[in-house]
């Protein structure tokens, strides 16, 4: 996806599909939030490269995916 799109249209794109990525869950299930495309987007380094939306949206998304990853699941 990145060759084809270009990393930040390739993050626009996950997070704003509909699904939560299996690759997502497992990452968070390993204690691995930090190599989430999530946790990228609300890095203060990328900021200029992101809209509040899409902020916004990959905090939701990474909420959810946490409520999914819990041990309870």
């Amino acid at each position: 996806m990145i060759e084809e799109h270009g990393a930040v249209e390739t993050a626009r794109r996950l997070i704003t599909s509909g699904d939560l990525q299996e690759g997502l869950i497992r990452l968070l299930r390993l204690g691995r939030i930090d190599l989430t495309v999530e946790y990228a987007v609300l890095d203060e380094r990328w900021q200029d490269l992101f809209t509040d939306d899409l902020r916004a949206a990959a905090r939701w998304r990474l909420d959810e995916a946490q409520r999914d990853s819990s041990p309870s699941r």
